[in-house]
Protein backbone atom coordinates (compact mmCIF):
# COMPACT_ATOMS: atom_id res chain seq x y z
CA UNK A 1 0.00 0.00 0.00
CA UNK A 2 2.85 2.41 0.84
CA UNK A 3 4.39 1.87 -2.61
CA UNK A 4 1.02 2.47 -4.27
CA UNK A 5 0.53 5.71 -2.38
CA UNK A 6 4.02 6.89 -3.33
CA UNK A 7 3.37 6.10 -7.00
CA UNK A 8 0.15 8.11 -6.81
CA UNK A 9 2.11 10.98 -5.29
CA UNK A 10 4.69 10.98 -8.08
CA UNK A 11 3.15 13.40 -10.50
CA UNK A 12 3.22 14.06 -14.23
CA UNK A 13 5.52 16.79 -15.46
CA UNK A 14 2.95 19.47 -14.66
CA UNK A 15 1.09 19.73 -11.36
CA UNK A 16 -0.94 22.72 -10.31
CA UNK A 17 1.24 25.79 -10.90
CA UNK A 18 4.54 23.85 -10.88
CA UNK A 19 5.83 22.85 -14.30
CA UNK A 20 8.87 20.57 -14.64
CA UNK A 21 9.89 21.89 -18.06
CA UNK A 22 9.54 25.50 -16.97
CA UNK A 23 11.60 24.79 -13.84
CA UNK A 24 14.40 23.25 -15.92
CA UNK A 25 14.19 26.30 -18.19
CA UNK A 26 14.50 28.76 -15.29
CA UNK A 27 17.40 26.66 -13.95
CA UNK A 28 19.50 27.82 -16.92
CA UNK A 29 19.45 31.41 -15.65
CA UNK A 30 20.66 30.14 -12.27
CA UNK A 31 23.47 28.19 -13.91
CA UNK A 32 24.59 31.26 -15.87
CA UNK A 33 25.07 33.15 -12.60
CA UNK A 34 28.07 30.88 -11.89
CA UNK A 35 29.92 32.14 -14.98
CA UNK A 36 32.53 34.85 -14.68
CA UNK A 37 31.24 38.41 -14.91
CA UNK A 38 32.78 38.99 -18.35
CA UNK A 39 31.17 35.84 -19.75
CA UNK A 40 27.78 36.87 -18.38
CA UNK A 41 28.18 40.36 -19.84
CA UNK A 42 28.88 38.81 -23.27
CA UNK A 43 26.11 36.27 -22.61
CA UNK A 44 28.40 33.66 -24.10
CA UNK A 45 28.01 30.46 -22.12
CA UNK A 46 26.44 27.03 -22.48
CA UNK A 47 23.33 27.78 -20.36
CA UNK A 48 23.08 31.19 -22.07
CA UNK A 49 22.25 29.40 -25.31
CA UNK A 50 18.85 28.44 -23.95
CA UNK A 51 17.90 32.10 -23.72
CA UNK A 52 19.88 33.83 -26.43
CA UNK A 53 18.26 37.26 -26.41
CA UNK A 54 18.84 38.87 -23.02
CA UNK A 55 18.64 42.65 -23.18
CA UNK A 56 19.58 45.36 -20.67
CA UNK A 57 21.90 42.89 -18.97
CA UNK A 58 23.68 44.09 -15.82
CA UNK A 59 26.16 42.03 -13.79
CA UNK A 60 27.02 42.89 -10.19
CA UNK A 61 30.06 41.54 -8.37
CA UNK A 62 31.27 42.40 -4.89
CA UNK A 63 34.86 41.42 -4.17
CA UNK A 64 34.75 41.76 -0.39
CA UNK A 65 31.94 39.21 -0.03
CA UNK A 66 32.70 37.36 -3.28
CA UNK A 67 29.04 37.79 -4.20
CA UNK A 68 27.64 37.93 -7.71
CA UNK A 69 24.30 38.29 -9.44
CA UNK A 70 22.79 39.69 -12.60
CA UNK A 71 19.53 40.95 -14.01
CA UNK A 72 18.22 41.36 -17.52
CA UNK A 73 15.23 41.18 -19.81
CA UNK A 74 14.59 37.98 -21.77
CA UNK A 75 12.74 39.42 -24.74
CA UNK A 76 11.75 36.09 -26.30
CA UNK A 77 10.05 34.88 -23.12
CA UNK A 78 9.06 38.36 -21.89
CA UNK A 79 10.70 37.84 -18.50
CA UNK A 80 12.69 40.07 -16.21
CA UNK A 81 15.33 37.83 -14.59
CA UNK A 82 17.20 38.20 -11.31
CA UNK A 83 19.70 35.41 -10.73
CA UNK A 84 22.25 35.09 -7.92
CA UNK A 85 25.33 32.87 -7.81
CA UNK A 86 26.00 30.20 -5.22
CA UNK A 87 29.24 29.45 -3.36
CA UNK A 88 32.46 29.17 -5.35
CA UNK A 89 35.26 30.26 -3.02
CA UNK A 90 36.80 29.55 0.36
CA UNK A 91 35.35 32.83 1.61
CA UNK A 92 31.86 31.69 0.59
CA UNK A 93 32.25 28.28 2.22
CA UNK A 94 33.53 29.74 5.50
CA UNK A 95 30.62 32.17 5.59
CA UNK A 96 28.18 29.34 4.82
CA UNK A 97 29.33 27.58 8.00
CA UNK A 98 28.69 30.60 10.20
CA UNK A 99 25.36 29.52 11.68
CA UNK A 100 24.71 32.53 13.88
CA UNK A 101 21.45 34.35 13.26
CA UNK A 102 20.64 38.02 12.92
CA UNK A 103 17.33 39.85 12.97
CA UNK A 104 15.56 40.21 9.64
CA UNK A 105 14.19 43.75 9.21
CA UNK A 106 10.45 44.25 8.99
CA UNK A 107 9.60 40.90 10.51
CA UNK A 108 9.02 40.50 14.24
CA UNK A 109 11.10 37.71 15.83
CA UNK A 110 12.47 36.66 12.42
CA UNK A 111 16.02 35.37 12.59
CA UNK A 112 18.08 34.54 9.50
CA UNK A 113 21.52 33.12 8.76
CA UNK A 114 23.68 36.20 9.27
CA UNK A 115 26.18 35.52 6.49
CA UNK A 116 23.56 34.59 3.90
CA UNK A 117 21.87 37.92 4.53
CA UNK A 118 25.06 39.97 4.79
CA UNK A 119 26.32 38.49 1.52
CA UNK A 120 23.04 39.41 -0.14
CA UNK A 121 23.24 43.00 1.13
CA UNK A 122 26.36 43.50 -0.99
CA UNK A 123 24.20 43.01 -4.10
CA UNK A 124 20.81 44.20 -2.91
CA UNK A 125 20.81 47.85 -3.97
CA UNK A 126 22.02 47.13 -7.49
CA UNK A 127 19.69 44.17 -8.06
CA UNK A 128 16.65 46.04 -6.78
CA UNK A 129 17.48 49.15 -8.80
CA UNK A 130 17.83 47.02 -11.92
CA UNK A 131 14.52 45.24 -11.23
CA UNK A 132 12.79 48.57 -10.66
CA UNK A 133 14.11 50.07 -13.89
CA UNK A 134 13.28 47.04 -16.02
CA UNK A 135 9.82 46.78 -14.51
CA UNK A 136 9.13 50.42 -15.40
CA UNK A 137 10.42 49.87 -18.94
CA UNK A 138 8.56 46.59 -19.56
CA UNK A 139 5.73 46.56 -16.99
CA UNK A 140 3.97 43.61 -18.61
CA UNK A 141 7.04 41.37 -18.16
CA UNK A 142 6.78 39.20 -15.03
CA UNK A 143 9.81 39.11 -12.74
CA UNK A 144 11.49 35.75 -12.07
CA UNK A 145 13.98 35.35 -9.22
CA UNK A 146 16.24 32.31 -9.04
CA UNK A 147 19.46 30.89 -7.64
CA UNK A 148 21.16 27.70 -6.52
CA UNK A 149 22.67 26.91 -3.10
CA UNK A 150 23.90 30.14 -1.46
CA UNK A 151 22.39 31.90 -4.46
CA UNK A 152 19.02 30.35 -3.61
CA UNK A 153 19.23 31.65 -0.04
CA UNK A 154 20.03 35.16 -1.30
CA UNK A 155 17.25 34.90 -3.89
CA UNK A 156 14.74 34.52 -1.04
CA UNK A 157 15.77 37.91 0.32
CA UNK A 158 15.70 39.40 -3.18
CA UNK A 159 12.20 38.06 -3.86
CA UNK A 160 10.90 39.47 -0.58
CA UNK A 161 12.35 42.89 -1.35
CA UNK A 162 11.16 42.91 -4.97
CA UNK A 163 7.68 42.06 -3.71
CA UNK A 164 7.83 44.86 -1.13
CA UNK A 165 9.10 47.33 -3.76
CA UNK A 166 6.95 46.42 -6.74
CA UNK A 167 4.09 44.25 -5.45
CA UNK A 168 3.38 40.54 -5.67
CA UNK A 169 1.52 40.91 -8.97
CA UNK A 170 4.83 41.57 -10.68
CA UNK A 171 6.01 38.00 -10.03
CA UNK A 172 6.07 35.38 -12.72
CA UNK A 173 7.53 32.98 -10.21
CA UNK A 174 10.29 32.25 -7.79
CA UNK A 175 12.10 28.94 -8.28
CA UNK A 176 15.23 28.07 -6.32
CA UNK A 177 17.40 24.96 -6.27
CA UNK A 178 19.36 23.17 -3.53
CA UNK A 179 18.32 25.71 -0.92
CA UNK A 180 19.85 25.51 2.57
CA UNK A 181 17.78 26.39 5.61
CA UNK A 182 17.76 30.17 5.92
CA UNK A 183 16.04 31.14 9.16
CA UNK A 184 13.76 30.28 12.04
CA UNK A 185 10.05 29.37 12.16
CA UNK A 186 8.99 33.00 12.19
CA UNK A 187 11.00 33.71 9.05
CA UNK A 188 9.60 30.62 7.32
CA UNK A 189 6.07 31.83 8.12
CA UNK A 190 6.97 35.29 6.82
CA UNK A 191 8.19 33.88 3.48
CA UNK A 192 5.03 31.80 3.14
CA UNK A 193 2.84 34.77 3.96
CA UNK A 194 4.60 37.25 1.68
CA UNK A 195 5.39 35.05 -1.32
CA UNK A 196 2.85 32.23 -0.95
CA UNK A 197 2.29 30.09 -4.01
CA UNK A 198 4.90 32.03 -5.97
CA UNK A 199 7.68 30.03 -4.26
CA UNK A 200 9.04 26.65 -5.36
CA UNK A 201 11.95 25.14 -3.47
CA UNK A 202 13.31 22.39 -5.72
CA UNK A 203 15.28 19.55 -4.08
CA UNK A 204 17.04 16.65 -5.74
CA UNK A 205 16.62 13.53 -3.61
CA UNK A 206 19.59 13.40 -1.15
CA UNK A 207 21.00 16.90 -1.75
CA UNK A 208 23.38 17.46 1.15
CA UNK A 209 23.00 21.22 1.44
CA UNK A 210 19.25 21.23 1.79
CA UNK A 211 19.96 19.70 5.22
CA UNK A 212 22.23 22.56 6.30
CA UNK A 213 22.17 24.08 8.79
CA UNK A 214 20.62 21.14 10.60
CA UNK A 215 17.44 21.75 12.57
CA UNK A 216 19.30 21.08 15.81
CA UNK A 217 21.65 24.01 15.14
CA UNK A 218 20.09 27.26 16.29
CA UNK A 219 16.54 26.21 15.29
CA UNK A 220 16.81 26.63 11.54
CA UNK A 221 13.90 25.41 9.42
CA UNK A 222 12.78 25.42 5.78
CA UNK A 223 9.74 27.23 4.49
CA UNK A 224 7.04 25.26 2.64
CA UNK A 225 6.50 24.55 -1.09
CA UNK A 226 9.20 21.89 -1.43
CA UNK A 227 9.28 20.15 -4.81
CA UNK A 228 11.00 16.84 -4.15
CA UNK A 229 12.57 14.94 -7.06
CA UNK A 230 13.83 11.40 -7.26
CA UNK A 231 17.53 10.74 -7.87
CA UNK A 232 17.23 10.86 -11.67
CA UNK A 233 15.02 13.96 -11.53
CA UNK A 234 12.43 12.27 -13.70
CA UNK A 235 9.56 12.35 -11.19
CA UNK A 236 8.62 14.81 -8.50
CA UNK A 237 6.35 15.19 -5.53
CA UNK A 238 4.73 18.34 -4.20
CA UNK A 239 5.46 18.11 -0.47
CA UNK A 240 3.42 19.03 2.55
CA UNK A 241 4.53 21.64 5.07
CA UNK A 242 8.06 22.75 5.84
CA UNK A 243 9.97 19.57 6.69
CA UNK A 244 7.97 16.76 5.05
CA UNK A 245 9.36 13.40 6.22
CA UNK A 246 8.05 11.81 3.02
CA UNK A 247 10.29 14.12 1.00
CA UNK A 248 13.88 15.26 1.64
CA UNK A 249 13.16 15.16 5.37
CA UNK A 250 13.17 11.37 5.27
CA UNK A 251 16.97 11.45 4.92
CA UNK A 252 17.76 12.20 8.54
CA UNK A 253 21.25 10.70 8.83
CA UNK A 254 24.31 12.44 7.43
CA UNK A 255 25.52 9.28 5.71
CA UNK A 256 22.39 9.39 3.54
CA UNK A 257 23.24 12.78 2.03
CA UNK A 258 25.06 13.19 -1.29
CA UNK A 259 27.15 16.06 -2.60
CA UNK A 260 26.58 15.19 -6.26
CA UNK A 261 22.84 15.52 -5.69
CA UNK A 262 23.58 19.16 -4.88
CA UNK A 263 25.97 19.80 -7.74
CA UNK A 264 23.84 18.26 -10.49
CA UNK A 265 20.19 19.11 -11.16
CA UNK A 266 18.18 18.06 -14.21
CA UNK A 267 21.18 15.91 -15.21
CA UNK A 268 23.26 19.07 -15.64
CA UNK A 269 26.00 20.70 -13.63
CA UNK A 270 24.51 23.47 -11.53
CA UNK A 271 27.34 25.73 -12.68
CA UNK A 272 28.44 27.44 -15.86
CA UNK A 273 29.31 24.40 -18.01
CA UNK A 274 28.13 20.85 -18.62
CA UNK A 275 31.69 19.50 -18.41
CA UNK A 276 31.66 19.25 -14.62
CA UNK A 277 31.28 21.07 -11.37
CA UNK A 278 34.91 21.44 -10.36
CA UNK A 279 34.49 25.18 -9.85
CA UNK A 280 31.68 24.79 -7.30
Amino acid sequence: MTQILFILAILPLVFGDYDHELSEDIFQYSRAAYCSADIIERWDCEPCQRHKNILRLQVFHNDSADAQGYCGYDIENNRVILAIRGSVSTKNYINDLNYFKMDYPGCKKCGVHNQFYKTYLNLANNLLACAYTLHNDVPDAPIWVTGHSLGAAQAVFAALEVKALLGVDTFGGFIIYGTPRIGNDEFAAFVEQELGKNVYRVVRDRDIFQHAPTQTINNFTHFANEIFYDEKMENFKVCSGREDTQCAGKYFWTWQWKLDHHLYYFKQCSGCTLQGCDNL
